[in-house]
């Protein structure tokens, strides 16, 4: 027997998850570079807040409206299906325009950009969690996770995560 989960529950769930993998692999990834040079972890995390502080992304739950958090839920819960603005709308209950108003007002991003940042960190924790002698591939990664054209899917996750894609399958 199954049990239907809170969309937002789930949405919850999936995000703290991400979120402990980033934390620790950041942590992890810290340590090292203290550990092969002069500076010590703190100037490394200062050094990375500094650089990427104005491209955080902003959590204002509490600000954020309800049609807002109804279509990030949405996406998180449908990110690997194809689904268009029309379809996220339609879950949020209000129209395509209003939400990405809405959207770009209380996120910064519009909702297809946020959708694709949540595949490409969904794709992210398979190609980390992969095995190629198992025959996990990059292509069939990204093709599962909603991206078609392997290149692009290649340069921007270069982009996000400061390496390609095979080099993080093949840690």
């Amino acid at each position: 027997m199954t049990v239907a989960m809170n969309p937002i529950d789930l949405a919850t769930g999936v995000l703290v998850e991400r979120y402990q993998v980033t934390v620790e692999r950041a942590i992890t990834m810290l340590e090292e570079l203290a550990s092969t040079s002069e500076a010590g972890v703190d100037d490394y995390a200062s050094w990375l807040v500094a650089r990427c502080g104005d491209s955080t992304v902003r959590l204002k739950p509490a600000d954020e409206p309800a049609h807002v958090r109804r279509a990030m839920a949405y996406i998180a819960a449908n990110a690997d299906s194809d689904i268009g603005i029309e379809d996220i709308a339609r879950a949020a209950r209000v129209g395509p325009r209003g939400l990405q108003s809405a959207f770009q007002k209380s996120r910064g991003q519009t909702p297809m950009a946020f959708l694709r940042s949540v595949r490409m960190n969904n794709a992210h924790v398979d190609l980390v969690a992969g095995d190629p002698t198992k025959g996990d591939t990059v292509s069939e990664i990204a093709a599962r996770r909603g991206f078609t054209n392997a290149g692009r899917f290649s340069v921007e996750h270069r982009k996000i995560f400061g390496c390609s894609p095979s080099h993080t399958l093949h840690r």
